[in-house]
């Protein structure tokens, strides 16, 4: 569970620095690193779509843990 948790995390930071280059991108009004600023915001909303289905993932296997049987 700790490792899924830190792809979590780590593909949330990855998709904030896509946020940040699609930003300096809409203020310098050129590509920072020759891709459009609509591809950076692209690939942060999958990046923030992986992050959210992993940490469901990990809620529904703790959830499921936490269940006792009688």
């Amino acid at each position: 569970m700790r490792t899924i948790t830190r792809i979590a995390w780590f593909s949330a930071v990855i998709g904030v620095i896509c946020l940040i280059l699609a930003a300096v991108s809409l203020i310098m009004n050129t590509s920072v690193i020759a891709i459009d600023s609509v591809n950076f915001f692209r690939a942060a909303n999958s990046f923030f779509l992986l992050t959210i289905a992993l940490f469901i993932f990990v809620d529904l296997k703790l959830r499921r843990r936490r269940i006792t049987y009688n």
